[in-house]
């Protein structure tokens, strides 16, 4: 979490900021807050599949019941649209 914590804290500091682009500021709040409603979903589900019995996220894995790669597919994305908007 400190390596997504951290780029938001300075990518939503206001010394960081030109006043013309202040106007933007909402919707990098939102692609910031995207990123976390994506991200949070997943590393729950990592560290409940840590904590479950083994067999059972073997079998899970085999019948692609979790749905890995979407869940990493929407974390990628949402960090894509970040980083294309802080650009």
């Amino acid at each position: 979490m400190d390596w997504y914590y951290a780029p938001s804290e300075y990518l939503l500091e206001k010394d960081h900021i030109d006043e013309s682009l202040e106007s933007i500021l909402p919707q990098l709040k939102a692609r910031i807050v995207a990123l976390y409603k994506a991200l949070l979903p997943y590393q729950i589900k990592r560290i409940c599949s840590y904590y479950r019995h083994q067999g059972l996220v073997f079998l899970c894995g085999l019948a692609n019941w979790d749905d890995w790669d979407a869940a990493l597919k929407a974390v990628t994305d949402a960090e894509d649209a970040l980083q294309r908007d802080s650009d």
